[in-house]
This record gives structure tokens, sequence and C-alpha cells, in this order.
């Protein structure tokens, strides 16, 4: 399952933890850092591209919104912005710096899973395609029409609805790293896009549509207390 980056802009550490407990009870998000200054959130981002930033505004004697223009000047991608401050008063700029949301303080379990929801649809809207490098050169897919990616030793076949295959040379367990949960891991030899799923049966997983080159017509499959595992 792919893992979202984020770092905390936030002088106040104990703030900065309340806010950490909340995001990392999701599963798919991975804290790289707390920063208590806009110098030491430049470093964070510089070491480690975070998905998004969680910012708060009144940092001692610095602004928040001064961030953004530090970012540019670093020649760093701007991440998304999550504002987050005990004042409802910087909600109106925040939108004005293109912020994902804003979090009024105190935190709690359901504006942070709110304000990451509006996120990840941004982020999959702007990051709807998927590179693939391979000996042909290099193909955008979209993650729509990807249908399953199935296992070949140290390389993966992915076949897309389009009744196009591609070889490449990651094996699945690097391809979970880059799929949203919209994919699943189906035993050790397939990921398959839920949103292709027609019926599951028997154990039996069934596709909507199935390329015409590829042998693929059912996936076993084995479900223990609810839960579809390898």
């Amino acid at each position: 399952m792919r893992k979202y980056k984020y770092i905390i802009v936030e002088d106040i550490p104990n703030l900065a933890e309340d806010l950490r407990y909340f995001i990392d009870r999701l599963s798919n998000y991975e804290c790289k850092g707390i920063a208590l200054c806009l110098n030491e959130a430049i470093q964070l981002i510089q070491s480690y591209k975070p998905e998004v930033v969680f910012l708060d505004i009144e940092l001692n004697q610095e602004s928040g919104f001064d961030l953004i223009p530090l970012i540019e000047q670093s020649e760093l991608q701007v991440p998304c912005i999550i504002v987050n401050s005990v004042k409802k008063d910087y909600a109106i700029h925040s939108f004005k710096i293109d912020a994902i949301d804003f979090i009024a303080k105190p935190y709690t379990m359901d504006k942070v899973k709110e304000a990451l929801a509006l996120f990840e649809k941004r982020y999959r809207k702007a990051n709807d395609t998927l590179l693939i490098r391979n000996k042909d050169g290099e193909h955008f897919i979209k993650y729509d029409d990807i249908l399953f990616i199935e296992a070949q030793g140290t390389y993966s076949h992915l076949f897309t609805t389009n009744n196009e295959m591609y070889r490449f040379s990651k094996n699945l367990k690097e391809m979970e790293d880059f799929l949203s949960m919209d994919f699943l891991r189906v035993q050790r030899s397939y990921i398959v896009n839920r949103k292709h799923i027609q019926k599951t049966k028997n154990q039996k997983m069934y596709l909507k549509s199935f390329p015409i080159n590829s042998p693929l017509k059912e996936i076993d499959f084995v479900v223990k207390n609810g839960i579809v595992i390898t």
C-alpha cells in the first residue's frame, strides 16, 4: 500500500505530537519529521520531499505563510499544504495560497480525516497516471485503466482494460509502494484494481474484463475474518 510522506511545522511540541497521533492512526501516512521553524521545514522538505505539509501559522517570530516563497526560492516542488491554527481568521488567507484545507485547533480525528480526504482526492487527480519504463520506452498509464499486475519472477506484467500488456523490471512489493488503496494484493502473484472486480464467489475473484493475451480468467484467494489474505 502506498504511504504518503508528511511533515508537521509547529513550534509547540505537544501540539505537534497531538496532530501526529491522529495522522498516524491512518496506516497510509508516514511522518518524516516535525519542524519548529521555517528553516527546519525547508530542510525536511529538501531531504524527504513530503507530499503534504501540516503548517501552523504563528511560529514564534515567523509566519507560516512565508514557507511557500521560501520553498520556491529553494527551487523545490511545493507540497500540498494543510494549514492549522487556533485563529480561524487565517482560513481565508489559507485558501488564497491554495491550501488544501484549514484545520482549526484543537485537533480532532474527524478534522484530520476530512482534511486528508481532500488531500488524497487532489493528489490522485494531479497524479492519475503511472509511469512505466521498459525496453520500449516510457509509458504513462492511467490508474483507472489498470486491470491487474501479475508477478513474473523479478519482472511484472501490467494488463490494462485497453488490451495492452507492459513488461517491466519491478516486483509487486515495489509496485505496492506506488499504488493507492484502490489496488488489492491477492496471493503472491497479483495486484488487482478494485474498480474492475466484478464479483467474488467460492473464494474466487472475477474481473469485469480480461485482455486477450492474458491467461488469467479468475483468481483464487482466501478470506479470513472478512479480509482477503495472501
